[in-house]
């Protein structure tokens, strides 16, 4: 069957699935490229703690009193504390090669992608808001999870 052809609701449900993983695998893509674009550009050096804390320090200039910047702070401070951040980045869009094969996957690779953009976030002055709500859209079963909330009654 071509896609706009499915007339039962089985074809539809195999249609539906079929977008689905579509999606998740080109979502997935956006993640490897640009985990290998990175590396192809710049090699390992982009995982250097130097790197980040040049990056923070260019991009924020370490002002401010909120929570964002004492993080920043303590990233800029700290080798240890940059070098896991960094590898966090890089393990959650490796990760995400596995995010178009099951629910589970969606669901761990897109909470882990989720974390990354809004630290970016709280650290920069930069969010991926398009990308951001793909992976809320995506990476949960909402229909499963609606379906299992608590029905609110209307008031008379």
């Amino acid at each position: 069957h071509r896609l706009g052809e499915a007339r039962d609701s089985d074809s539809v449900v195999e249609v539906e699935r079929l977008a689905e993983h579509g999606a998740a695998a080109g979502l997935a893509a956006t993640y490897v490229g640009a985990f290998t674009s990175k590396l192809l550009a710049s090699g390992a050096s982009w995982l250097s703690p130097a790197e980040l804390r040049a990056l923070l320090i260019g991009q924020t200039g370490l002002v401010g009193d909120g929570p964002g910047a004492a993080v920043a702070r303590a990233i800029v401070s700290s080798t240890a504390l940059a070098t896991a951040l960094l590898a966090f980045v890089a393990a959650a869009q490796l990760s995400a090669l596995a995010y178009p094969f099951t629910a589970r996957a969606r669901a761990a690779v897109g909470t882990a992608l989720l974390a990354f953009h809004l630290g970016t976030l709280a650290l920069t002055p930069v969010f991926y808001s398009e990308a951001t709500a793909l992976l809320l859209a995506f990476s949960y079963p909402w229909p499963t999870l609606l379906a299992r909330a608590p029905k609110r009654r209307a008031r008379a």
